[in-house]
């Protein structure tokens, strides 16, 4: 008898420890994706900042012309894909994480996803683009950019290519094209 008390009791314990185990693994996730979106919200105070100086400086605000979310680990790559998006009037939304865009859009509509072939941690943008594409079924134009000369086969599962540095006139090319 008492060894069966003793075995329910122990299975008890052992459920409540996987259960335990479980939400703790979940915060730690939750708190990672909080980290890193505060990061991209410190990275969208600044391109606020941006527009700020660039209405003082006395010229006119662009036209809205859609929205587009951006990956890339490397600051000033994103920095450089900040500036020339917003040149052509988009408003925009960073991530540093590929795993990050993949939560950005379950939540968000976007015109365009540009995103980096590497990144330091988690997925690379190949795999980034065949979740989007045959797994979430997201239609939105996918550009990669790589510092990588020419585009190769493992590259075109992406809508379009582009080699770093991302200049104006190579994505207005794509975004006239489209």
């Amino acid at each position: 008898m008492y060894y069966l008390v003793l075995i329910i009791l122990c299975v008890i314990l052992l459920i409540l420890f996987i259960i335990i185990y479980k939400q703790k693994k979940e915060m730690e996730i939750q708190k990672k994706i909080n980290k890193n979106l505060f990061e991209d919200n410190n990275i969208l105070i600044n391109i606020d900042k941006h527009y700020i100086n660039y209405l003082k400086n006395g010229y006119l605000l662009k036209k809205y012309k859609g929205n587009v979310l951006i990956g890339d680990y490397d600051k000033f790559s994103m920095s450089n894909t900040i500036s020339v998006i917003n040149s052509l009037g988009y408003d925009i939304d960073c991530v540093k994480i590929a795993e990050d865009i993949l939560f950005k859009l379950k939540n968000n509509k976007y015109d365009y996803i540009i995103t980096n072939y590497l990144y330091k941690e988690g997925i690379d943008g190949i795999e980034l683009c065949n979740i989007i594409k045959n797994e979430l079924k997201i239609e939105t134009p996918i550009i990669i950019l790589s510092s990588t000369s020419g585009m190769t086969d493992e590259f075109k599962i992406a809508d379009y290519y582009i080699e770093k540095p991302l200049t104006k006139d190579k994505l207005k090319n794509i975004i006239i094209n489209k």
